[in-house]
């Protein structure tokens, strides 16, 4: 099947906010309609080894295009959470003036300090060159998020140097501090440590009760997963399964 903009959509999952318990952001997730149409995740797709980097980045720019066009549409002043691939940024090291998400927030009137762009990088593969252009993106008014912390031994290299403003916790670790204390202080450390040097905690991935109290009690700010909201077509009139009370 042909991926492109005539089957390509974006759903959104929203994170809460402990402060005041209401939708801080909606995460962008790529979903395509099948031709059944049934949509479905595009998860698969950019986790296949089989998909070339070009292919990935094509369809990915439709996602981000389809998402702020909609957020633009519907009117809505949450913060939008973008992911996007270290690699993805190599194009632009001698003009990142012209990195696409800008450009389609300029296009369809979004103020870029709603925009927070969530860094994922699965090898930590990174010099000068792309924390430059990733830096490019403050200047612009984004904020920045860390996906999967905790994933690989080098996560602090990543935080000194991507200096971000937002940290996702690494799913196993939430999933695992059910049966481990180990994991839960672990948990409290991580908050404790971030609120140092004034980052905030986003727990991501809880799926029940159990792993919702561990991360209320381990101090986050940010809390996102199925047991809170699933992904929705729309943001307007969001269907949140379980508040944060």
């Amino acid at each position: 099947m042909k991926l492109s903009s005539d089957n390509i959509i974006a759903y959104f999952q929203p994170i809460l906010s402990a402060e005041t318990n209401s939708i801080y952001s909606y995460e962008v997730l790529g979903r395509y309609i099948d031709d059944d149409k049934t949509v479905k995740s595009l998860g698969p797709f950019f986790s296949d080894r089989n998909t070339s980097h070009e292919e990935a980045l094509r369809v990915d720019r439709i996602v981000r295009r389809y998402a702020m066009k909609k957020y633009a549409e519907e009117k809505r002043n949450e913060y939008l959470f973008v992911n996007i691939r270290l690699a993805w940024l190599h194009n632009f090291i001698n003009k990142p003036e012209e990195l696409p998400t800008l450009q389609y927030a300029q296009e369809f009137g979004i103020d870029p300090s709603r925009i927070v762009i969530e860094i994922t990088e699965e090898e930590f593969n990174i010099d000068d060159a792309h924390v430059y252009v990733s830096s490019y993106y403050k200047k612009a008014g984004c904020r920045i998020a860390l996906d999967d912390y905790g994933k690989n031994a080098s996560n602090i290299d990543r935080l000194a140097l991507l200096q971000p403003d937002i940290i996702k916790i690494n799913i196993d670790y939430i999933h695992k501090s059910v049966e481990s204390h180990i994991y839960r202080e672990y948990l409290k450390f991580l908050s404790e440590f971030a609120k140092s040097v004034n980052i905030e905690v986003l727990y991501e991935g809880i799926e029940d009760k159990r792993q919702l109290d561990i991360c209320m009690s381990s101090c986050g700010k940010l809390f996102q997963g199925f047991f809170i909201a699933s992904p929705q077509a729309v943001m307007n009139n969001a269907i949140i399964n379980h508040d944060l009370k």
